[in-house]
């Protein structure tokens, strides 16, 4: 059997191999132009185009009508395989369907990010994506980053800074800060002035064991320092370490709320003026229009928007 001969690919019109993939269907000129919208004059030009490129006549006349010679015969599998190929290529992405789905996404985030997200987020997978299951991982920016960018994680929430052109990013909830301490605390008994915040030691959340933090940095500005007696790495962790003592926390507005009551804190404005923050829904680029992660994107928005800006 004759050997596939072997084209310049860059002399390949995608218009001529499908009126090639027609020709050896059909083997008729007229029918070919019915199946690919071309006129009998136009899929004669096409034929004769073709059969110079290929070497071959490809269609000839027999005694039972026009007939594939041994070359067209052996084109007629690999040019049908060639079309399914570019048509599955080309095809719009399939429809995500979330309550047949059996997978498990991968979420990175923060403390507050979590508590936020995570409650109406499971609501809602529990019922639109029974089959669904999610991983949690927590990670500093760059490492995060990374996970984005090897598809260790699908998406990830927090605050992220100067991000790189393969990451997208689109905003999620806007946050406040406010100061907690106990209830009783002896800074309750007047204003709290940045003056009296000063006075007294503090407690701050830093990942990295950092005990300077920009209450810190708004405080010098002002000629005032203040005591940091308590560095600890974990937003949660923070509130429970209040109870008892005379620490001060400048603390996220959405946890503030959700903690105070049931550990009887208080929660009061910072005296500061220190800027808010708005957390972020971050992804590979790269998957931007993957069904799956589209719909779970459309969900985490829908989980924070059900809650309203509890920041306020």
């Amino acid at each position: 059997m004759e050997s596939i001969r072997a084209v310049n690919l860059a002399a390949i019109d995608l218009n001529l191999v499908k009126v090639l993939h027609a020709l050896l269907e059909e083997r008729a000129v007229t029918a070919a132009g019915r199946r690919v919208g071309l006129s009998q004059p136009a899929t004669s030009n096409a034929l004769r185009r073709l059969r110079a490129l290929l070497g071959d006549p490809l269609l000839v006349r027999g005694p039972r009508g026009h007939e594939l010679t041994t070359y067209g015969r052996e084109l007629r599998e690999p040019v049908a395989a060639a079309i399914a190929a570019l048509q599955r290529a080309f095809a719009p992405p399939a429809r995500f369907e979330p309550a047949a789905a059996r997978l498990t996404w991968r979420l990175a985030t923060t403390d507050l990010s979590a508590v936020t997200v995570l409650p109406e987020l499971r609501r809602i997978l529990a019922r639109e994506a029974p089959g669904a299951d999610l991983v949690l991982r927590a990670g500093e920016r760059d490492q995060v980053l990374g996970w984005l960018a090897e598809d260790a994680v699908d998406l990830a929430v927090g605050l992220f800074r100067d991000l790189p052109a393969a990451i997208a990013a689109t905003p999620l909830f806007d946050e406040r800060l406010v100061l907690m301490v106990r209830d009783g605390h002896p800074l309750l008994a007047g204003p709290p002035t940045a003056e009296r915040l000063a006075a007294f030691p503090a407690m701050l959340v830093s990942p990295r064991g950092d005990p300077h933090g920009v209450v810190d940095e708004a405080l010098a500005t002002l000629g005032l320092r203040r005591r940091v007696a308590l560095t600890v790495p974990h937003s949660l962790l923070a509130p429970f370490l209040l109870r008892g003592s005379d620490l001060t926390l400048v603390y996220p507005s959405r946890l503030a709320q959700l903690l105070a009551r049931p550990l009887r804190l208080a929660v009061l404005p910072e005296p500061l003026g220190l800027p808010g923050f708005t957390s972020q829904l971050v992804w590979a680029r790269r998957n931007e229009r993957h069904p799956p992660l589209v719909w779970l994107r459309d969900a985490v928005h829908r989980a924070v928007a059900t809650q309203g800006d509890a920041s306020r």
